[in-house]
């Protein structure tokens, strides 16, 4: 589960996945969102993703990346 929450300028991002839940700074420029997650990778070693997100109304699509990976995502924003 992701969830994104503003306080005053500040963006937060909160990733939750089968390993836990990790909060990260964002950014915001225009209609897009970026942030960098820092996770443990199968091997051990830490790895990067880079999400930058294009938001378009309650929709966010967005390619993410890392080292050898690269795919998209797709998130509706819930009530």
């Amino acid at each position: 589960m992701l969830t994104i929450t503003q306080d005053g300028d500040k963006i937060k991002v909160s990733h939750k996945t089968r390993r836990g839940e990790n909060a990260y700074d964002a950014t915001v420029s225009g209609n897009t969102i970026s942030w960098t997650e820092q996770r443990q990778g199968r091997g051990g070693n830490m790895m990067k993703i880079e999400y930058q997100a294009m938001l378009d109304g309650d929709t966010m699509k967005a390619p993410m990346g890392g080292g050898e990976m690269s795919r998209e995502f797709t998130a509706k924003r819930s009530n």
